[in-house]
């Protein structure tokens, strides 16, 4: 009995992390929604055919445009900025490395640090999961009890009933066969 209530156990609380996860990824969808109120205001930002019309007219002509690309970078302006840049971004990850590397040593520790607390903590929820289960399990004998007893009762009603009504048709079949000898 022992092992089936551990089975038990373990899969209703495998049902139960997969039903959380569930309710975590549908909340986590509906945060993401906006509300209609949010949605208004995005289309309050949208501008007006004036509004665009008057911003088109503030455009630059194709003359200034093309003055404005003469002013441009050259290629190879461009490539020392690129390398800068690739300079730049080689640093940050190496930075970022070494980060990553502190933070899995600081989380190692505090793991380490709270593994005993985090066990008792757990043996205590599972303590309280325990006495929920046996009442669950409790409930789901007693109603399966009630539905036998409740389909005992059906099934003796209904041959009452088919043993009524199998009287009933006797009766009107004799009926019947007596008014079909007078004639």
């Amino acid at each position: 009995m022992n092992s089936e209530s551990s089975e038990l156990r373990t899969w209703l609380d495998g049902k139960f992390s997969a039903i959380d996860g569930r309710l975590d990824a549908m909340n986590a969808r509906f945060d993401e929604v906006p509300t209609r109120e949010e949605m208004n205001a995005r289309f309050a930002q949208v501008p007006t055919r004036e509004e665009m019309n008057a911003r088109f007219a503030q455009m630059a002509t194709r003359e200034e445009m093309n003055a404005g690309f003469a002013r441009m970078a050259t290629r190879e302006e461009m490539q020392a900025q690129g390398n800068d840049l690739r300079a730049a971004i080689q640093k940050l990850h190496d930075e970022s490395v070494a980060a990553n590397v502190e933070l899995r040593e600081y989380i190692e520790f505090v793991f380490r640090r709270h593994a005993g607390e985090t066990r008792r903590h757990i043996d205590v929820i599972v303590d309280g999961l325990r006495g929920d289960i046996k009442k669950v399990a409790e409930a789901q004998v007693a109603t399966t009890e009630r539905i036998d007893r409740l389909e005992r009762k059906m099934d003796s009603g209904f041959a009452d009933i088919r043993r009524d009504v199998a009287g009933i048709i006797d009766i009107a079949f004799k009926r019947r066969d007596r008014r079909i000898r007078r004639r």
